[in-house]
Protein backbone atom coordinates (compact mmCIF):
# COMPACT_ATOMS: atom_id res chain seq x y z
CA UNK A 1 0.00 0.00 0.00
CA UNK A 2 2.92 2.46 0.54
CA UNK A 3 4.20 1.39 -2.57
CA UNK A 4 0.64 2.99 -4.13
CA UNK A 5 0.91 5.88 -1.64
CA UNK A 6 4.25 6.58 -3.39
CA UNK A 7 3.28 6.23 -6.87
CA UNK A 8 0.15 7.98 -6.55
CA UNK A 9 2.11 10.97 -5.42
CA UNK A 10 4.88 11.07 -8.42
CA UNK A 11 1.69 10.84 -10.44
CA UNK A 12 0.55 13.87 -9.16
CA UNK A 13 1.65 17.35 -10.07
CA UNK A 14 3.51 19.24 -7.70
CA UNK A 15 0.26 21.92 -7.25
CA UNK A 16 -1.97 18.42 -6.76
CA UNK A 17 0.71 17.08 -3.96
CA UNK A 18 0.60 20.64 -2.35
CA UNK A 19 -2.67 20.55 -2.49
CA UNK A 20 -3.38 17.25 -0.71
CA UNK A 21 -0.37 17.53 1.22
CA UNK A 22 -2.64 16.75 4.63
CA UNK A 23 -3.91 14.35 3.46
CA UNK A 24 -0.88 12.44 1.91
CA UNK A 25 0.76 12.38 5.06
CA UNK A 26 -2.24 11.29 6.89
CA UNK A 27 -2.32 8.04 4.99
CA UNK A 28 1.51 7.55 5.35
CA UNK A 29 1.26 8.38 9.08
CA UNK A 30 -1.82 5.41 9.19
CA UNK A 31 0.30 3.25 6.67
CA UNK A 32 3.17 3.41 9.48
CA UNK A 33 1.16 2.89 12.19
CA UNK A 34 -0.52 -0.28 10.52
CA UNK A 35 2.74 -1.41 9.78
CA UNK A 36 4.05 -1.19 13.07
CA UNK A 37 0.91 -3.13 14.58
CA UNK A 38 0.87 -5.88 12.14
CA UNK A 39 4.85 -6.38 13.07
CA UNK A 40 4.20 -5.88 16.96
CA UNK A 41 1.27 -8.48 16.15
CA UNK A 42 3.48 -11.05 14.49
CA UNK A 43 6.34 -10.57 17.30
CA UNK A 44 3.52 -11.14 20.06
CA UNK A 45 2.03 -14.51 18.35
CA UNK A 46 5.73 -15.98 18.12
CA UNK A 47 6.49 -15.09 21.84
CA UNK A 48 3.13 -16.81 22.92
CA UNK A 49 3.45 -19.89 20.61
CA UNK A 50 6.93 -20.06 23.12
CA UNK A 51 9.21 -21.00 20.53
CA UNK A 52 12.35 -21.54 21.83
CA UNK A 53 14.86 -18.81 22.62
CA UNK A 54 18.37 -18.97 20.89
CA UNK A 55 20.25 -19.05 24.08
CA UNK A 56 24.13 -17.71 24.19
CA UNK A 57 26.25 -16.19 26.71
CA UNK A 58 26.50 -12.84 26.53
CA UNK A 59 28.26 -9.97 28.34
CA UNK A 60 25.01 -8.12 29.43
CA UNK A 61 27.64 -5.04 29.34
CA UNK A 62 27.67 -4.72 25.61
CA UNK A 63 23.86 -5.29 25.34
CA UNK A 64 22.98 -2.72 27.68
CA UNK A 65 25.88 -0.31 26.53
CA UNK A 66 24.01 -0.48 22.58
CA UNK A 67 20.77 -0.58 24.25
CA UNK A 68 21.69 2.98 25.76
CA UNK A 69 23.56 3.80 22.97
CA UNK A 70 20.34 3.67 20.47
CA UNK A 71 17.71 5.56 23.64
CA UNK A 72 20.14 8.14 24.44
CA UNK A 73 19.47 10.62 21.31
CA UNK A 74 15.69 9.83 21.79
CA UNK A 75 16.16 11.22 25.39
CA UNK A 76 18.72 14.32 24.52
CA UNK A 77 15.79 14.96 21.96
CA UNK A 78 12.86 15.10 24.50
CA UNK A 79 15.41 17.18 26.95
CA UNK A 80 15.00 13.77 29.52
CA UNK A 81 17.79 12.90 31.57
CA UNK A 82 18.92 9.06 30.46
CA UNK A 83 21.15 7.32 33.47
CA UNK A 84 22.23 3.61 33.19
CA UNK A 85 23.60 2.36 36.73
CA UNK A 86 25.64 -1.38 36.51
CA UNK A 87 26.60 -3.43 39.43
CA UNK A 88 26.85 -6.58 38.18
CA UNK A 89 28.43 -9.94 39.90
CA UNK A 90 29.28 -12.03 36.75
CA UNK A 91 28.80 -9.43 33.51
CA UNK A 92 28.11 -13.29 31.46
CA UNK A 93 24.76 -14.32 31.01
CA UNK A 94 22.89 -16.88 29.17
CA UNK A 95 20.11 -15.19 26.93
CA UNK A 96 18.35 -14.92 23.76
CA UNK A 97 20.00 -11.42 23.24
CA UNK A 98 17.30 -10.11 20.58
CA UNK A 99 14.88 -11.11 22.61
CA UNK A 100 15.92 -8.63 25.79
CA UNK A 101 16.92 -6.57 23.93
CA UNK A 102 13.76 -5.95 22.62
CA UNK A 103 12.43 -6.21 26.22
CA UNK A 104 14.77 -3.86 27.61
CA UNK A 105 13.82 -1.36 25.12
CA UNK A 106 10.13 -1.65 25.24
CA UNK A 107 10.82 0.12 28.85
CA UNK A 108 12.70 2.65 27.59
CA UNK A 109 10.53 3.50 24.80
CA UNK A 110 7.18 3.77 27.37
CA UNK A 111 9.76 6.15 30.05
CA UNK A 112 10.69 8.17 27.53
CA UNK A 113 7.07 8.46 25.59
CA UNK A 114 5.57 9.03 29.04
CA UNK A 115 8.68 11.27 30.79
CA UNK A 116 7.74 14.51 30.33
CA UNK A 117 10.28 17.24 28.60
CA UNK A 118 13.33 18.29 31.97
CA UNK A 119 12.41 14.69 33.39
CA UNK A 120 14.74 11.78 34.17
CA UNK A 121 14.74 8.17 33.34
CA UNK A 122 16.98 6.11 35.76
CA UNK A 123 17.99 2.43 34.08
CA UNK A 124 19.60 0.25 36.99
CA UNK A 125 20.75 -3.17 36.21
CA UNK A 126 21.36 -5.48 38.97
CA UNK A 127 22.57 -9.28 39.61
CA UNK A 128 22.05 -12.11 41.98
CA UNK A 129 23.58 -15.23 42.18
CA UNK A 130 20.40 -16.06 39.98
CA UNK A 131 19.23 -13.46 39.07
CA UNK A 132 19.35 -10.39 36.46
CA UNK A 133 17.01 -7.36 37.68
CA UNK A 134 16.61 -4.36 35.10
CA UNK A 135 14.77 -1.45 36.71
CA UNK A 136 12.92 1.02 35.25
CA UNK A 137 12.17 4.20 37.09
CA UNK A 138 11.13 7.76 35.54
CA UNK A 139 9.41 11.19 36.69
CA UNK A 140 6.68 10.26 34.15
CA UNK A 141 2.86 10.83 34.67
CA UNK A 142 3.07 7.57 36.64
CA UNK A 143 0.19 4.75 36.23
CA UNK A 144 -3.02 4.67 38.30
CA UNK A 145 -3.03 1.75 40.89
CA UNK A 146 -6.30 0.68 39.82
CA UNK A 147 -4.84 0.02 36.35
CA UNK A 148 -1.32 -1.83 36.97
CA UNK A 149 -2.68 -4.86 37.04
CA UNK A 150 -3.88 -4.52 33.27
CA UNK A 151 -0.50 -2.66 32.10
CA UNK A 152 0.44 -6.37 29.78
CA UNK A 153 -2.18 -6.98 28.45
CA UNK A 154 -2.07 -6.91 24.33
CA UNK A 155 -4.04 -3.38 23.73
CA UNK A 156 -4.28 -1.94 27.14
CA UNK A 157 -2.85 1.37 27.20
CA UNK A 158 -4.08 3.39 30.75
CA UNK A 159 -6.92 5.97 30.35
CA UNK A 160 -5.25 8.90 31.18
CA UNK A 161 -2.94 8.32 28.32
CA UNK A 162 -5.56 7.51 25.54
CA UNK A 163 -5.49 11.37 24.70
CA UNK A 164 -2.46 12.12 24.95
CA UNK A 165 0.05 12.31 21.89
CA UNK A 166 1.86 9.59 22.92
CA UNK A 167 1.40 6.63 19.59
CA UNK A 168 2.10 3.21 20.33
CA UNK A 169 0.32 0.11 19.54
CA UNK A 170 -0.75 -1.42 22.98
CA UNK A 171 1.85 -4.18 22.65
CA UNK A 172 4.99 -3.16 23.89
CA UNK A 173 4.59 -4.49 27.57
CA UNK A 174 2.34 -7.64 26.64
CA UNK A 175 5.53 -8.24 24.22
CA UNK A 176 8.22 -7.17 26.87
CA UNK A 177 6.17 -9.76 29.48
CA UNK A 178 6.62 -12.51 27.05
CA UNK A 179 10.33 -12.27 26.78
CA UNK A 180 10.43 -12.20 30.14
CA UNK A 181 8.09 -15.42 30.82
CA UNK A 182 9.84 -17.17 28.37
CA UNK A 183 13.30 -16.22 29.75
CA UNK A 184 11.68 -18.19 33.22
CA UNK A 185 11.45 -14.54 34.45
CA UNK A 186 9.14 -12.03 36.07
CA UNK A 187 8.08 -8.12 35.19
CA UNK A 188 6.13 -5.82 37.35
Amino acid sequence: ILLLLENLETRLGHEAQEKYSDILEKARRNLNRMNYLIVDLLELTKLESKRENKLTSVDIRELIHNVEDNWSNSARERHIKLTFQTQLIDPIVYIDPDQITRAFENLISNAIKYTPSGGSITIETQQSAEMLIFKVSDTGIGIPAAEISNIFLPFYRVQQHRHDAAEGTGLGLAIAESIIKNHHGTIS
